[in-house]
């Protein structure tokens, strides 16, 4: 199938799957073809590890996933495994590109394709984990692909003890002296902190008042 019967054929079939009541309110998806051979939707809101996402059955879907469903014609519901991306471009909907797998056999192609090469530092690698930035700013800041961001992210890869981050029992992270040091004298607001470094508001702020870590 050309990318432009695939446009096309896609569009019929997200229509079809709409509730008729909706159907004028949905966009017109338009593709591109890179010079890999991925195919790329432009228009789309992306996760911030750069996966295009749309409303599907009632939900918000990845569209690789949407589209691996209706190429092969089975329910969304019946997939209990991740679509991977052979182009390692998780932006591409290329359907020659799609295939389901485990997170276990996702990480074993990345290795045997050398997509994580060592090229990072593992105080790089800490400042990524930490980030708040997207997937695609923090790949142009240290040179490398998005998956390779994106796996870290998630945990695909660098996972030994020297780079993880400790956290709380909520899955929060946990705060260094010197991130308290930062946050005490730092002129930002109290949000936008709690954010950048993956706690509550209710944490900056007893750092501000000086409630907990009087040590520091």
């Amino acid at each position: 199938m050309k990318i432009k019967e695939f446009e096309k054929w896609l569009n019929k079939k997200l229509a079809i799957n709409t509730k008729k009541s909706f159907r004028h309110r949905r966009k017109v998806l338009r593709f591109y073809e890179d010079k890999n051979g991925c195919w790329l939707c432009p228009n789309l809101y992306k996760t911030r590890d750069n996966y295009p996402r749309i409303r599907f059955k009632c939900k918000n879907q990845k569209l690789s996933r949407i589209i691996y469903v209706l190429i092969n014609n089975i329910s969304i519901d019946e997939i209990t495994l991740n679509v991977l991306h052979s182009c390692d471009n998780p932006e591409c909907v290329n359907p020659e590109h799609l295939s389901l797998g485990t997170h276990k056999e996702n990480s074993q192609q990345a290795m045997e394709r050398e997509r994580f090469q060592t090229v990072l530092t593992k105080k790089q690698v800490r400042e990524i984990k930490l980030s708040t930035k997207t997937v695609t700013f923090l790949a142009q800041k240290y040179g490398v692909k998005i998956s390779v961001i994106s796996h870290i992210k998630n945990g695909y890869s660098w996972t030994d003890n020297s780079c993880k981050i400790k956290k709380s029992k909520d899955g929060r992270c946990r705060l260094t002296e010197k991130q308290v040091k930062v946050i005490k004298h730092s002129n930002e607001p109290t949000a936008k902190l709690a954010k950048k470094y993956n706690v509550t508001y209710q944490n900056v702020r007893a750092i501000k008042l000086n409630q907990t870590w009087k040590h520091v």
